[in-house]
C-alpha cells in the first residue's frame, strides 16, 4: 500500500508513526500531512488513524472539518480506525457528517482496486470516473484542476483575521491556532475559550487565531 505519508497508485496515504504522534501535540502530526495532500495532484486521501487520536466527539468533528476542506477542492476523504473502539464511533456518527470510511486496510483496496495508476498528467481524470460514476462529466473537471495552480496558498483562509482571546465565547465555530505556538485546535460556538494545552507553548494565553471557519 506504500509507505506511510508517501503517494500509491491511485490515493495518497496520510499515516503517522509512533514516535511522530509522541513528539508533537495529539493531531498536530496529522494535520501536517494534510496540509500538504490539499496541494497535492491526486485527489483520493487515505488516512489511517492512529489509535492515540481516541474515539471521542473531538476525532468525529476533526475529521469533518478535514474532509469539508478536501472536498472544496474535489478531494476525497476515507478513513481507516487504528483500532475497534475508533471503527465503532465512526459507525455511529451522525449521518450529516458523510465521513467516509472503512473497516480495515483490505477493504479500502477492495474499493479502489478497480482505479488504475495513470501518468501523472492523467491521473486525476481515471478516479473522478470511478468514485463519482460520471464518465461524461470528469474530463472537464480533470481539465479544471490541472489549470489551476497548485499552491498551499489555495487552503480555504478566513476573509479577515480574526483573534480571540482566552476566556472570550467562541462566536465563529472552527480551527484556530495558539498564537504563542501556533498549534491548532478545533473551538465550536457557544465555547469558552481556555488557555493553550501545549505544555511546551511559550505563551498559552496570547490567544487564539482563526485559520478556518467552519459554521
Amino acid at each position: 500500500m506504500g509507505e506511510p505519508g508517501g503517494i500509491a497508485m491511485n490515493h495518497q496515504q496520510i499515516k503517522v508513526s509512533d514516535e511522530e504522534i509522541q513528539s508533537k501535540p495529539q493531531f498536530t502530526a496529522f494535520e501536517e500531512k494534510l496540509r500538504k495532500a490539499l496541494s497535492e495532484p491526486l485527489d483520493i486521501i487515505v488516512i489511517y488513524l492512529h489509535p492515540s487520536l481516541g474515539c471521542g466527539v473531538d476525532l468525529l468533528e476533526w475529521l469533518e472539518t478535514w474532509q469539508e476542506r478536501l472536498l472544496k477542492l474535489e478531494k476525497h476523504l476515507y478513513i481507516v480506525p487504528g483500532n475497534v473502539n475508533q471503527l465503532e464511533c465512526l459507525e455511529v456518527s451522525h449521518p450529516d457528517q458523510g465521513l467516509k470510511y472503512v473497516a480495515d486496510a483490505n477493504e479500502l483496496e477492495a474499493i479502489l482496486s478497480d482505479v488504475a495508476p495513470m501518468p501523472p498528467d492523467n491521473a486525476m481524470a481515471p478516479v473522478l470516473t470511478s468514485i463519482e460514476a460520471a464518465p461524461q462529466t470528469s474530463e472537464p473537471k480533470a481539465q479544471h484542476q490541472l489549470a489551476m495552480p497548485v499552491s498551499s496558498e489555495e487552503e480555504p483562509l478566513p476573509k479577515q483575521a480574526v483573534r480571540m482571546d482566552v476566556g472570550a465565547r467562541v462566536v465563529l465555530s472552527g480551527e484556530y491556532v495558539c498564537a504563542g505556538c501556533h498549534i491548532a485546535r478545533m473551538w465550536l460556538k457557544g465555547d469558552i475559550a481556555a488557555k493553550c494545552a501545549n505544555p511546551e507553548c511559550p505563551s498559552s494565553d496570547a490567544g487564539w487565531d482563526l485559520t478556518y471557519e467552519l459554521f
